[in-house]
């Protein structure tokens, strides 16, 4: 960012139309790239914290999914085919902390795939559940046991010219912890990478009620 910026200010006048335009969205680019890293880290520090909040509350699937896409260019929600439950109802959770989630999910399985993304959401008596799944190269096994590891990065990753900072995946395991759910990975039959979320879920009669301070109550048996 700094080079490229420089470059603009100090050569601006050297450079053609083309060249400039060039420059600025390199610039802007990374800016997104330390942004994401940024968030990341962030994220991390305050899952070690005491200062995580966790808000589980009932909330629209359909809404939360339409959230998370917002977060990604037009062009990348191009490349994603949504699969949803007929009529999946709410469900329950921290929709905060669960669109940090599926957004890394998403944001990983973009940049490592040049193709179609599937994302897969279904909701079964007691729990939910949803996954994103890749059609790109995968990884070996062993790397396979170690992508919820903190700044790992599988080989064939790490050497290629996509950088990422090996906290996505490792984010969304404490968050998905939290909410007394399960995560798990790996190479996807046919080829391809799949991260799949199971979540717990409440009697379908409870329901999130907005009190009158503004804090929100879970009324049970309603």
């Amino acid at each position: 960012i700094k080079v490229y910026l420089e470059t603009l200010r100090n050569s601006s006048s050297q450079l053609s139309l083309a060249d400039r335009h060039e420059f600025l969205d390199v610039a802007v680019q990374e800016t997104y790239e330390l942004e994401s890293l940024i968030e990341q880290l962030l994220t991390m520090s305050r899952m070690e914290s005491v200062e995580v909040l966790h808000q589980p509350r009932w909330f629209g699937v359909e809404s939360w999914i339409e959230r998370t896409l917002d977060r990604h260019p037009l062009r990348d929600r191009r490349r994603i085919r949504m699969m949803l439950s007929p009529d999946p109802g709410p469900v329950i959770g921290d929709p905060r902390h669960l669109t940090t989630v599926l957004s890394g999910l998403l944001e990983n399985a973009l940049k490592y795939s040049p193709g179609l993304i599937e994302v897969r959401v279904e909701t079964v008596p007691g729990a939910w559940s949803f996954q994103v799944r890749d059609y790109g190269a995968g990884i070996s096994a062993e790397a396979v046991g170690r992508v919820f590891e903190r700044f790992y990065r599988a080989p064939v990753h790490a050497q290629s010219e996509i950088r990422g900072s090996g906290l996505g995946l490792s984010i969304a395991k404490r968050i998905v912890e939290m909410h007394s759910g399960t995560i798990s990975a790996g190479n996807a039959a046919g080829g391809g990478f799949l991260v799949m979320v199971r979540l717990p879920q409440g009697e379908a009669s409870d329901r999130t009620e907005e009190a009158g301070d503004g804090r929100r109550r879970l009324n049970f048996g309603h």
